[in-house]
């Protein structure tokens, strides 16, 4: 699946360490797979994320409820010839920070 509206996307972690979406029908599991992090804006990580369609993974318990919100442009909201960087903004505003192996990792922050 190609994502490339790059718009806002709700997202959870599970359990067993992936992040995803659920879809409408609940038949799809998207999962978010962060490649890199690109840089740091405002004190936020921005990741370059890529989505793959996967079938539904309902067994899992979910860990965090997050937002992935797209690094903006001068003009608003990037275009889709622009890289999909996303910043992460947790439920109980923990920091996503790389961990050794340059994945998300959530620590108490200074978001509030």
């Amino acid at each position: 699946m190609n994502y490339v509206h790059r718009k806002p996307i709700s997202v959870v972690t599970y359990n067993f360490g992936k992040w995803g979406a659920i879809t409408k029908d609940k038949c799809f599991f998207i999962q978010v797979i962060f490649e890199e992090t690109m840089e740091i804006i405002n004190g936020q990580h921005n990741w370059l994320v890529k989505l793959d369609e996967q079938e539904s993974q309902t067994d899992a318990d979910i860990v965090h409820y997050c937002l992935l919100l797209p690094k903006l442009t001068s003009t608003g909201l990037p275009k889709t010839v622009h890289a999909p960087k996303y910043c992460i903004i947790e439920s109980h505003w923990m920091d996503a920070l790389p961990d050794r192996n340059g994945q998300p990792c959530f620590v108490q922050g200074t978001l509030r």
